[in-house]
């Protein structure tokens, strides 16, 4: 367990995992990273306790260094996905939860999957990556704030720096030359943040992508996130090989699952093929839950016992406490007094804009094309989506998860969605008129800042009427707050 990936302790996952044991005959063991001679200790440790499963609490730098010792072994590897970036979960579907984690361990299937061997010494699991992403996991890996906060404060630091590479790759004996922003080696489709960057990636097939961006394009980045579309190949190329090598004319940043390598002006990949056993998440989740369920003696009272507490099942903290809202509705204002200052702008009540940095920057952006493409400006949208977001998250009490999911679920959906779609339109403006607005950046932080906490007490709703629907109760009277 890497006690500090992602930035909080890990003390639900501990008290989770020996929670389940102490009911069960199984014996485990608990190793805690502490950045120094890892590997070797894991090693040793291995050898020692001679465990028939192994298992990754942590996010993608710590499954590889779990991995690296488990390589050409029989022995399986779960993940737990703790971190800041937990892409191989998501390509796995892993379950976030404790007790979800704990049915694939135990119920789910081990599967041999493909690695890559990175310039012979370093292992690729997941994705690889010379460029744009690489310089984001240096400029995160520098800064002081962890989780997805921490990824936020440096997406715009890397936007504005960016640079086209000139490179060649040389594969099957054939060499190309490209201009690109960034080049992936990928074994796997999605980095940790839900972008399919590689959507053809099989983790059994011998094979490994190579994905070329060649131009940025909102176009095709919301191919990434949202649609199954193949991707334009004069701004996305996507290849196969079995090998291959890239050289870079000037040195570029360069990282493998996560974890920054510093720069390189070569990369060379070749396949592992079938080198690591992974446990799969098992095929019927509602047979292992409940499977779970009765190895840990639980009893249908104990929904109720979780409400009345305010903590979700399977929950170490409660999403809808005014700890967890207040820093949320206070900036929804925040963001609410800039769209409306903006707005003013843009209709023409006032005749200036405030911008300190980017000279006449704002004031393009504020009037060009794709700020009016609605009947509206879209300041004036970005404030009723304020509203919106005020509207629907100060109402509810601390247990509005399970007595106001519906209040909750429009709060999600107006916080994530259409936020989400809110930060497109800043970027894209930028990248088609290439000119920034302050303003425009820092409500488009403070969206990224609302999502990760508003899907959270979305999915605690959500996953409550799902837990209504098993035990055949009506989810229709559940998600009005109707209710015993």
């Amino acid at each position: 367990m890497n006690p500090v990936a992602g930035g909080k302790h890990k003390a639900d996952w501990e008290t989770g995992i020996r929670a389940y044991f102490q009911q069960l005959p199984h014996r485990y063991e608990l190793y805690n990273t502490t950045g120094a001679h890892d590997k070797e200790s894991l090693r040793y440790w291995l050898n020692n306790w001679k465990p028939d499963k192994v298992v990754a609490i942590g996010g993608d730098g710590t499954l590889k260094l779990v991995a690296e010792v488990l390589l050409h072994s029989d022995i399986p590897l779960c993940i737990f996905p703790a971190g800041s970036a937990n892409g191989m979960a998501r390509e796995l579907n892993v379950a976030t939860t404790v007790d979800g984690c704990l049915e694939t361990l135990f119920y789910g299937t081990p599967r041999k999957i493909d690695v890559l061997r990175i310039n012979g010494t370093e292992v690729c699991i997941h994705l690889s990556d010379i460029g744009l992403n690489a310089q984001l996991v240096k400029y995160f890996e520098e800064n002081d704030v962890r989780g997805k906060l921490g990824y936020a404060r440096e997406i715009f630091r890397v936007l504005w720096r960016k640079r086209l590479m000139q490179l060649s790759i040389r594969r099957d004996d054939k060499t190309m030359v490209r201009n690109a922003f960034m080049v992936v080696i990928a074994n796997a489709g999605v980095y940790g943040t839900g972008a399919r960057i590689n959507p053809i990636g099989d983790l059994h097939d011998g094979l490994f992508e190579v994905v070329i961006l060649r131009k940025l394009s909102v176009v095709e980045l919301l191919k990434m996130l949202f649609l199954n579309r193949p991707f334009n190949p004069e701004k996305t190329e996507l290849l196969q090989a079995h090998a291959l090598t890239i050289r870079v004319k000037r040195k570029a940043y360069f990282q493998v699952d996560g974890e920054y390598l510093g720069k390189t002006q070569q990369v060379e990949a070749v396949i592992d093929k079938a080198a690591l056993t992974l446990i799969f998440p098992p095929a019927d989740r509602e047979e292992s839950r409940q499977r779970l369920e009765d190895d840990m003696g639980k009893e249908t009272k104990g929904l109720k016992q979780h409400s009345r507490s305010g903590v979700p099942p399977g929950w170490d903290y409660n999403p809808s406490e005014w700890g967890q809202r207040v820093p949320l509705l206070v900036i929804a204002f925040i963001g609410f007094l800039i769209a409306a200052y903006l707005s003013a702008y843009q209709m023409g009540l006032i005749h200036e804009v405030w911008e300190p940095f980017f000279g006449r920057g704002s004031a393009e952006i504020l009037h060009s094309p794709v700020s009016r493409l609605l009947p509206i400006p879209d300041a004036v949208l970005g404030a009723l989506g304020y509203l919106t977001d005020l509207a629907t998250g100060i109402p509810g009490g601390t247990r509005r998860w399970y007595t106001k999911p519906w209040l909750v679920i429009i709060f999600g959906i107006a916080v994530g969605p259409l936020g989400l779609a809110s930060i497109l339109l800043v970027i894209s403006q930028p990248v088609l008129y290439h000119h920034w607005c302050t303003l425009c950046l820092i409500s488009a932080l403070i969206t990224v800042l609302m999502i990760s906490p508003a899907m959270d007490e979305m999915l605690a709703s959500l996953q409550f009427l799902h837990r209504v629907k098993r035990k055949g109760s009506s989810v229709w009277k559940a998600f009005w707050g109707l209710h015993a």
